[in-house]
């Protein structure tokens, strides 16, 4: 009982169950959401114009990854100390310089992809190539967007951030779709519905920046370019490695397959996506507390809430998981005619959602090392597990279709998170997982 009794009484405990909890209502709704829009455009335009929806959001999300350069999340670290230092006139310069760079290089970024599917024609996806105009415009779009919702988690405005990274593209795509539906266009709706939530989710987004944040006309006393590009390099290359290792299957589904089976494989990782509500939610918080117990070099009070939050996490996903699997059969049939699809590929789900417990249980050991300056070490680790990711895809889609990808999935996500488990460990001397704690007592 006394246990009990200190555990919930913790300040940061409290901060994150409170402010998790929002993030939690925020996320469940943006999952809700994303299921509505995705059985709107299943249900009216078939399984393969939403694997085509699927395609685009996978492209635009690593192509703004890298041709962003990693200043999004250089801005995080360095905001996320500036606000705990209380260092507001920082704050403004650090987003200004990063955004002074971040807008040339993605505007570049977007009308290459515009003229490679230009030069290539429709050999990679004829649905794509219709679109690859406003596919190109939107990554200059999506990029400024996660550079103000980076720097809203950073301010730990963690409502607005959750708003925006889960709810408000797939709230906007409904509301886009239904008005759509009015208006007699020979194009693919859904697709364009699905790039004008971008591009208004990315105004609200800088409207809350200006509400909450900081904007300096002035880059000369901030940051300077060489200190951001010394600390974004490393998080460019070990987020958009990341980012590969879990959209890699989709590239290689559309390739070595096709869309249709792109569309059933994304279906089960949005349902699958369920059990995640809980580590999106208390890392929310957690990812910002990293760097006040940095700063003031307190490694036992970070071994304490990186254990506490992973027990909450923990908790949380196994209930979830148990009421998804309660609820597969009328939650697939949701999604329309072309559900049998998903029932003749039952294996991918549940080897999805294994990798998907997995993630929670192995805790944020990764986010740690970001965020504590071992950035070339994560690199380093998520080298070696986008590689496998994609071995493993190559030799398994082929093989066994999308199962092989599921498969492939989970192996490169436990070589990742299990080293940084063993790395966290080895370098601050703490641990960050219940499991890695049970097992060594």
């Amino acid at each position: 009982m006394k246990r009990l009794k200190a555990f919930v009484a913790d300040a940061d405990l409290k901060e994150i169950l409170h402010k998790g909890s929002q993030a939690i209502v925020f996320r469940l709704s943006g999952i809700v959401l994303s299921y509505l829009f995705t059985t709107m455009v299943s249900r009216n335009y078939g399984i393969k114009t939403w694997g085509t929806i699927a395609l685009a959001y996978t492209v635009i999300q690593l192509i703004s990854r890298f041709s962003r350069l990693g200043l999004d999340r250089a801005a995080l670290k360095l905001i996320s100390e500036q606000r705990e230092l209380k260092e507001n006139e920082a704050i403004g310069n650090t987003y200004t310089k990063a955004l002074s760079i971040l807008l040339p290089s993605t505007i570049v970024a977007g009308v290459l992809l515009a003229l490679f599917f230009e030069i290539t024609g429709t050999r990679f996806s004829d649905q794509l190539y219709a679109y690859r105009w406003p596919l190109g415009f939107s990554i200059p779009i999506f990029s400024l967007l996660y550079l103000n919702i980076w720097g809203l988690r950073a301010l730990k405005k963690i409502k607005e951030y959750i708003l925006l990274e889960n709810t408000s593209i797939f709230l906007f795509s409904i509301a886009f779709l239904l008005v759509y539906q009015q208006v007699e266009w020979q194009q693919n709706i859904s697709i364009i519905a699905f790039f004008s939530a971008i591009a208004i989710t990315c105004v609200l987004s800088f409207i809350l920046w200006m509400k909450y944040g900081k904007f300096s006309l002035s880059v000369k006393h901030g940051v300077s370019s060489r200190a951001l590009f010394k600390l974004a390099i490393p998080l460019l290359i070990t987020s958009s490695l990341y980012l590969l290792m879990g959209q890699i299957d989709t590239l290689m589904i559309a390739a070595y397959i096709g869309e249709e089976e792109v569309g059933v494989y994304n279906i089960f990782v949005k349902v699958v996506r369920f059990t995640a509500i809980a580590v999106t939610g208390v890392e929310s918080i957690f990812l910002p507390k990293i760097s006040k117990f940095y700063v003031n070099k307190n490694w036992k009070g970070l071994e304490r809430m990186a254990l506490k939050s992973n027990l909450l996490v923990t908790g949380a996903t196994v209930v979830m998981a148990l009421l998804l699997l309660l609820c597969t059969k009328p939650i697939l049939n949701f999604f329309g005619a072309d559900s049998h699809l998903l029932f003749a590929t039952m294996n991918t789900f549940y080897w999805l959602l294994a990798a998907r417990f997995m993630h929670a249980i192995l805790g944020n050991s990764p986010f740690i090392l970001n965020m504590t300056d071992h950035q070339k070490v994560m690199t380093k680790i998520a080298l070696v597990a986008t590689l496998s990711n994609v071995v493993l895809n190559a030799l398994l889609i082929p093989k066994i279709g999308i199962e092989g990808a599921a498969i492939a999935s989970l192996v490169s996500l436990l070589v990742f998170n299990l080293s940084a488990v063993v790395l966290v460990k080895r370098i601050h001397n703490i641990k960050t997982s219940i499991l890695q704690k049970l097992l060594t007592r």
